[in-house]
């Protein structure tokens, strides 16, 4: 009785790891050969992705949906300014970001990229609820940028333990709207939607 038991929950967990790497696909950000440049490569054969490329105050520079493919693309930042820069691939279960820094040497990647797979948004109606637990108790920056990408909504939380906040969406002109959450490592997405 205990060898099924134990058989059964390894190929539970054997099932679970198999459907969560469905999920993730393989990429990479290196450098590029040519001046200041991006490389950036994605598996997605079996995924739908959207990738985004941000500044530091959560400005959108460029965004894609990226489904059903293998994907490479080269990304020339001369024309950027001098800063810190955030690369993230987002599907339905993970968002992977990247930080990278411009200076007047060039292009430095961090040594890691981050995979946010916790869920810190809920979304409800035309109300979106963030939750996030800060246990280093940092700063914390809750941004909402419009399709334009205007800055509509900033708050920033210090010391704070846990940082919870309902973003109510109900008068809000039509469009498409991004909430950002950075606490200085981590950078959480949750794309909303006004009719």
């Amino acid at each position: 009785m205990k060898a099924i038991l134990k058989s059964t929950v390894v190929l539970l967990l054997l099932s679970m790891s198999v459907t969560a790497m469905a999920y993730a696909p393989d990429m990479s950000l290196t450098l590029g050969a040519e001046g200041k440049s991006l490389v950036f490569r994605m598996d997605a054969k079996d995924t739908e992705a959207r990738i985004k490329l941000v500044n530091e105050d959560a400005v959108a520079i460029y965004s894609e949906r990226v489904s059903n493919a293998d994907y490479a693309k080269t990304f020339n930042l001369e024309g950027l300014s001098m800063g810190t820069y955030y690369f993230s691939v987002k599907n339905r279960k993970a968002t992977m970001v990247f930080t990278f820094t411009i200076n007047e040497d060039g292009i430095e990647l961090a040594e890691r990229k981050k995979e946010n797979t916790r869920a810190i948004f809920r979304k409800r109606g035309k109300k979106v609820s963030v939750n996030l637990l800060n246990s280093d108790l940092g700063r914390v920056e809750i941004i909402i940028i419009d399709a334009q990408n205007n800055m509509v909504f900033k708050e920033i939380s210090k010391n704070k333990l846990h940082v919870g906040k309902v973003l109510s969406f109900q008068s809000a002109a039509r469009g498409a709207y991004t909430v950002m959450v950075n606490n200085g490592e981590d950078a959480y997405y949750q794309h909303v939607y006004v009719d």
